[in-house]
């Protein structure tokens, strides 16, 4: 009986990772195509929108590639981790038609957005697609040095942007700047208004940007700190895994039964993207104990199918057009390049998780929003300072 349990769970766990995997599939393949054939220029002629579109997709298939090759997926395994490696050699080499490298004196601030999610990106699967071999490693050393240049702004997220390049360099051998990384930790702990919130002293206003890179990014950083800063890099640690704890339970209470969740703030063409902490959470293990697994696959599930299946969410060769459920233009501004929108793809971190972790068990758990509305006992939502 012991024997047909595993096995059972074991099946049920393929079974639910293939959904996921299927879906990342669906957005990833057809880019992947294109940057194969070195045709991504056409559908993002901007340098700075293509390069984020690569490092929205790099962050969606890394956390596959990170994992081992589970039952049934060595071969699709095989052809995304050879496509990902081509897409990072041509967006970072002065040779490639997709090239994306550009001179100091052009680069922007979009730029420095893009490269610092692409140093996310390869960290998230650094056994995979930085540690690849010396020559390799020597070209990708050399483009992030350059892109130290890039503007950011002077914000929380900008400095976060720049940390993930120091610590690719540093992963790459290169002399990583620990200073920035001081700083970039200490001016985002000084704006903690408690709670798990981070704001400026100047104002709030609700942004599921910082949901989508500020939580996981820090997190990421905070992993490194120890190694820089000893003990107070350990007590940077803990203060950001509480934060991201907290977040995880708001985000989980922002979820509703059809996969739909509250329409605030400008960001809303990162459609599941928005729900980066939460499913950055579970991929690391961070999910607090009042949240099961199995709950938060599904309501990730059930939101990321409905933002990223409706007709109108991709055209007719697979690149996804701007949006929240299906083709919503006005939902971008000017300023929101077509690249933008593959930071979506950061839902599927879990794909990090091998297929008998509990994350993919069947389960009859329910979300927070299905408890409360279902008229059950629900413990009351406490301050977490």
């Amino acid at each position: 009986m012991r024997l047909f349990g595993k096995r059972r769970r074991s099946v049920e766990g393929i079974a639910n990772r293939r959904r996921w995997l299927e879906l990342m599939e669906g957005l990833a393949l057809p880019f992947l195509r294109a940057a194969h054939e070195g045709e991504l220029w056409k559908i993002f002629p901007e340098a700075e929108s293509r390069l984020a579109a690569a490092a929205g997709v790099l962050c969606g298939v890394a956390p596959f590639l990170a994992a081992e090759p589970q039952v049934g997926e060595v071969d699709r395994y095989n052809v995304i981790y050879a496509d990902a490696r081509a897409l990072i050699a041509d967006v970072t080499s002065s040779d490639s038609t997709d090239c994306c490298c550009v001179l100091p004196s052009d680069a922007n601030d979009t730029f420095g957005y893009a490269n610092g999610l692409l140093a996310f990106a390869l960290l998230r699967g650094k056994d995979r697609l930085i540690h690849t071999g010396a020559e390799e490693e020597r070209k990708l050393l050399d483009y992030f040095e350059r892109t130290r240049r890039s503007p950011v702004k002077p914000d929380a997220d900008g400095l976060l942007f720049r940390a993930m390049v120091e610590l690719v360099i540093s992963e790459l051998g290169g002399t990583c700047d620990t200073q920035l990384l001081d700083y970039a930790i200490t001016f985002l702990m000084r704006q903690s208004r408690g709670n798990g919130v981070f704001a400026p002293e100047n104002g709030y206003r609700w942004s599921y940007s910082h949901t989508f890179f500020l939580y996981p990014a820090a997190c990421l950083l905070t992993e490194y700190l120890p190694i820089w800063f000893g003990r107070k890099g350990e007590d940077w640690k803990r203060e950001m895994r509480k934060a991201v704890e907290r977040i995880s339970v708001i985000q989980m209470r922002f979820l509703a039964p059809d996969g739909s969740f509250p329409v605030l703030g400008p960001e809303m063409w990162l459609r599941s993207g928005a729900f980066h902490t939460l499913a950055y959470a579970a991929s690391r293990e961070l999910l607090p104990r009042e949240l099961s697994g199995a709950a938060v696959r599904e309501a990730l599930l059930r939101m990321a199918e409905r933002t990223l299946t409706p007709i109108g969410t991709v055209d007719g060769d697979g690149f996804l057009l701007p949006g929240l459920c299906g083709y919503q233009p006005t939902l971008c501004g000017p300023e929101v390049l077509r690249g933008y929108l593959y930071g979506c793809m950061t839902v599927f971190a879990p794909l990090e998780l091998p297929a008998y972790h509990d994350f993919w068990q069947s389960g009859n758990e329910k979300s927070p929003w299905d408890q409360m509305w279902a008229g059950e006992n629900v413990p009351l939502d406490c301050d977490h300072n």
